[in-house]
């Protein structure tokens, strides 16, 4: 298959032939494997941010709210002692 890529600036285009070349491989197995590391490494970034953010709550919502009432408090306080 025979694909066109436009807009590639000269230098970056430089590096990707240069790059294929000192890894012994052809440019279209050279772009197979770029795509495949960056698949990899956006499912893997995924993952994290689910795991993040699908974790069962660490505090209830009457203790969240609790919580930031201490906090501003004790920034009220603080700033009154500067």
């Amino acid at each position: 298959m025979t694909v066109v890529i436009k807009n590639i600036p000269e230098d970056k285009w430089r590096s990707f032939k240069s790059e294929a070349a000192r890894r012994g491989e052809k440019l279209g197995e050279f772009f197979a494997h770029l795509v495949d590391d960056y698949m990899k490494k956006e499912r893997n970034a995924d993952e994290a941010w689910n795991a993040v953010f699908k974790k069962k709550a660490f505090l209830s919502e009457e203790e969240a709210v609790k919580m930031k009432e201490i906090s501003r408090e004790f920034r009220r306080n603080f700033r009154m002692r500067i």
